[in-house]
C-alpha cells in the first residue's frame, strides 16, 4: 500500500466499508438471503406460490433422495457436465496457445474464436436444430444422407446437446487464457529456446506453469459453466429422449417452474451447490499442488518447430463460426429451399423475404429496447458497483477484510440456477414480475466482475 493510501485510510477509517457496502448490500438481497431461504424452504411442505405451509423435517429430502429418478438425473448431470468441461476447456486452451503470439491480423481469427460467447441461446439453438436436423439436415447431409435423429435418439441427443454447450461457452475461457498466457515474460520462453526446448516443452514446462494462475480460475469458471446447460437442453431436445438429457437444472425448473413443487426444487438447487462446491473443492487442491512444483525449462533435444501460420488460424477460425455462417446462409433462403431434397447450403434464390416477415410479425424493436435497456443498467451497475469493491479489496486493509472477500468468492460458486426460484418468488412479493426492475436488480453486482477487477488493481504499479 502506497504511503497516499496510508494517508487516506488514516483519515476515513470507513470509507473500506463504504465502498464494498453496495456490493453487499446487493449480494446479501440476491445471493446471500436467497440460498438461506432455498435452505429453509428444503425442510417445508410449500404451496404454488412458493410459501411455506407445514414443517416437514427431512422429509423432503428423504423422499428426493430416495427415488431413482433423482439419481439418473445425477448421473446424467456429471456426464453432460464432464464432457463440456473436458472439450470446452481443451479447445479454449489449444485456441489461447494458437493465439499467444501477437502475429499480423491475428485480431481477425482472435474474433473468430470468441465470436459464439455472444449469441444467446435462442438463436444458437435454432442454427444447430437446423445442423441436426434428421431429415436433409447440415451434419446428415455431410454423412451422405444419413437418417440419425441427432435431437431425438440416444446417444446422439446427449452430444447434440453437449456440442451446442461447448460452441458456445469456448469465447470467454479462450478470452482468459489467452489474457494469462500473453502475461508470460517472453524472456523466459526465450530463454527456454535457447536451451534446446521445442514447442511443447516450451508449453509444458514454461507457458501452462506460469499462466496456472489464469488456467485455475478458467477451470474453476468451466466447473460452474459446466453444470449449468438448460437453454440448449429445453430447446434442443426438451430434456428427451425419455428424459436422457434432462440434467439437474432442468430437473429444478420443471419441478419449480412447471409443477409448482419448490420444495423439491428448493432440495435439488441445494444439491447442485453441493456438487459444485465439491469439484470446486478439488480444483483448489490441485492448484495447491500444481503451483508447488518449480518451472523449469527442460533441455531437450533442439527441433525446428515454428507455431501454425495465420492461414491455419483462419482455417480453424472459420470452421469454429461456421454454425453462424451457415445461420446467415439459411437466412436468405426460401422455405421451400430450406426443406428440399437434397440440402442447399448456399441460397439458390436469394431473398429478404424472412427478415421482413420478423419485421412484420414480430416486434423486434420492442424486443430490442427491452435488451438494451436491461443490458445497459446491468452493465453500468456491474463496472461501478464491482470497481468500488474491488478497488477496498487491492488498496486498503481493515478489520474482516478476507472475511468479505471470501463471500465475495462464496458468489461466485453459488450459480444462479441454485437461487432462482427463491428470487423469484422474492421479486414475486416484491410485485416486480415482468418488469424491468424484476430483471435488472438480480444482475446489479456479480462476484466474477469484483474479483478481476480486484486483479487488475493488484497488478498496477505501486
Amino acid at each position: 500500500m502506497t504511503k497516499a493510501m496510508h494517508r487516506i485510510q488514516r483519515k476515513n477509517k470507513f470509507l473500506p466499508y463504504l465502498l464494498t457496502l453496495p456490493s453487499m448490500l446487493l449480494f446479501s438481497m440476491f445471493t446471500f438471503y436467497p440460498f438461506l431461504k432455498t435452505v429453509a424452504l428444503s425442510f417445508f411442505l410449500t404451496d404454488k406460490r412458493g410459501n411455506p405451509t407445514k414443517w416437514a423435517g427431512i422429509s423432503n429430502w428423504v423422499r428426493v433422495l430416495s427415488k431413482e429418478t433423482f439419481w439418473k438425473i445425477i448421473a446424467i448431470t456429471l456426464e453432460i457436465a464432464g464432457i463440456n468441461l473436458v472439450f470446452t476447456f481443451g479447445l479454449a486452451i489449444f485456441f489461447a496457445l494458437l493465439s499467444s503470439q501477437k502475429k499480423k491480423g491475428g485480431k481477425l481469427y482472435q474474433t473468430m474464436y470468441a465470436l459464439p460467447m455472444a449469441i444467446a441461446s435462442s438463436p444458437a439453438a435454432a442454427i444447430f436444430l437446423f445442423i441436426f436436423r434428421q431429415k436433409n439436415g447440415v451434419v446428415n447431409s455431410l454423412l451422405g444422407g444419413a437418417n440419425i435423429g441427432w435431437t431425438t435418439e440416444m446417444p446422439y441427443a446427449m452430444w447434440a446437446v453437449c456440442i451446442m454447450t461447448i460452441w458456445m461457452n469456448v469465447g470467454i475461457s479462450y478470452i482468459f487464457l489467452l489474457v494469462g498466457f500473453r502475461a508470460v515474460p517472453q524472456d523466459l520462453i526465450e530463454s527456454a529456446y535457447l536451451d534446446g526446448a521445442g514447442v511443447w516443452a516450451r508449453i509444458w514446462h514454461v507457458m501452462l506453469p506460469m499462466a496456472s494462475p489464469q488456467i485455475f480460475f478458467v477451470l474453476f469458471l468451466n466447473i460452474a459453466i459446466s453444470f449449468r446447460s438448460f437453454a440448449q437442453i429445453k430447446l434442443l431436445t426438451g430434456g428427451g429422449p425419455a428424459n436422457a438429457t434432462k440434467n439437474l437444472i432442468y430437473y429444478i425448473y420443471e419441478n419449480a417452474i412447471i409443477n409448482g413443487r419448490y420444495e423439491t426444487a428448493c432440495v435439488q438447487a441445494i444439491f447442485l451447490f453441493g456438487l459444485i462446491l465439491l469439484f470446486t473443492s478439488l480444483q483448489f487442491a490441485l492448484e495447491k499442488k500444481v503451483r508447488a512444483l518449480p518451472v523449469s525449462t527442460a533441455r531437450t533435444k533442439k527441433r525446428a518447430a515454428e507455431a501454425a501460420g495465420f492461414t491455419v488460424k483462419l482455417a480453424l477460425g472459420l470452421v469454429f463460426i461456421s454454425p453462424l455462417i451457415i445461420g446467415l446462409f439459411f437466412s436468405f433462403q426460401t422455405e421451400q429451399e430450406l426443406m428440399s431434397y437434397p440440402l442447399h447450403l448456399l441460397p439458390q434464390h436469394f431473398t429478404l423475404e424472412n427478415y421482413q416477415a420478423v419485421f412484420a410479425k414480430v416486434p423486434l424493436l420492442l424486443y430490442l429496447k427491452n435488451s438494451v435497456i436491461v443490458c445497459v443498467i446491468a452493465i453500468l451497475a456491474q463496472v461501478i458497483f464491482a470497481t468500488l469493491a474491488a478497488y477496498a479489496f487491492a488498496c486498503f486493509e481493515f478489520p474482516f477484510k478476507k472475511l468479505l472477500f471470501s463471500l465475495v468468492l462464496v458468489t461466485t460458486m453459488v450459480p444462479g440456477e441454485v437461487v432462482v426460484v427463491t428470487n423469484y418468488l422474492t421479486i414475486q412479493n416484491m410485485g416486480l414480475t415482468n418488469s424491468y426492475a424484476g430483471l435488472v436488480l438480480p444482475s446489479l453486482i456479480s462476484g466474477t466482475a469484483i474479483f478481476l477487477m480486484r486483479q487488475y488493481f493488484l497488478a498496477l504499479p505501486k
